[in-house]
């Protein structure tokens, strides 16, 4: 609901989540109340919702070795100005795609008006040139990110909000790496009793 409502809000289509074993769903609350959702799809046999799209792009990706996931489903209620909120969902995604799948690079399709944000406060790469997502009847671009790249700034900055005056980055926003590693162990021990 909350991702049709803020992908309504700014005349996107959307389509319901799935099902998929393939797929994560994340969901931050605040008394209750659902604040923010993110989906991070893994790369199958079946391949990622972006290869309609972006195929030729993420082939190359793949070649390379990458290990590929998209980062999808992305909303936040728009009464919720909390850096904290936002990290803390980029940083559980990441988590689980690094620490408790390996995977090891991240894709996203965002708005042109969106690259600013995604390559300066987390470090994502452009990747294709813009194009009509006839999908959610917007013109998009692909960006990506290696999570051994996240997971290095993660280490200099996360947990340490102070450093976010100097460090123009949700990385300070992040977990600390103790913390990190708390939720590493927690996650991999309720992944494994999923299996």
């Amino acid at each position: 609901m909350l991702v049709k409502q803020r992908f309504s809000s700014r005349g996107y289509a959307s389509s319901p989540l799935s099902h998929d074993q393939n797929q994560l769903c994340l969901q931050a609350t605040i008394d209750n109340k659902s604040v923010g959702t993110l989906s991070v799809q893994f790369d199958s046999e079946e391949g990622l919702s972006l290869d309609h799209l972006y195929q030729f792009e993420l082939d190359g990706l793949r070649r390379t070795g990458a290990k590929l996931c998209q980062f999808t489903k992305f909303a936040v209620d728009q009464d919720v100005k909390s850096k904290a909120v936002l990290a803390s969902l980029f940083h559980i995604a990441e988590i689980w795609a690094f620490r408790i799948r390996q995977f090891n690079y991240i894709c996203v399709e965002v708005h042109p008006r969106h690259i600013a944000f995604y390559r300066r406060m987390l470090g994502f790469s452009v990747l294709s040139d813009v194009r009509d997502n006839l999908q959610v009847q917007a013109p998009s671009v692909l960006l990506g990110i290696d999570l051994n790249y996240a997971a290095s700034q993660i280490a200099l900055f996360g947990g340490k909000p102070e450093l976010a005056e100097s460090e123009r980055s949700f990385y300070p926003y992040f977990f600390s790496p103790q913390e990190e590693m708390s939720l590493t162990f927690r996650l991999r021990a309720m992944n494994e009793s999923y299996v």
